[in-house]
């Protein structure tokens, strides 16, 4: 039979493995959200400038990171949290 303070010890290791997983999940949004912002100037200033070779090429990152995004998806569906 586990005693009070083994479950005590046990949801204090949960808690700080949570909170390590929440931080890891932020910085992870973070810098998602720091290269969205920057793929997004790209391309304005592409078509600003009309520089179809970038232009080019940054249709061919959102196809690669769109591909990407639906692979996650897909195995979130697969785990059942899709």
């Amino acid at each position: 039979m586990i005693g009070c303070r083994r479950v005590k010890q046990i949801n204090e290791l949960l808690v700080e493995r949570l909170q390590i997983c929440v931080a890891i999940y932020y910085r992870c949004a973070s810098a998602y959200s720091e290269a969205s912002g920057a793929l997004g100037e790209a391309i304005d200033r592409a078509f600003s400038e009309d520089d179809t070779q970038q232009i080019a090429v940054l249709r061919q990152l959102l196809v690669d990171r769109i591909a990407k995004e639906q692979e996650i998806l897909g195995q979130l569906d697969l785990v059942g949290r899709g």
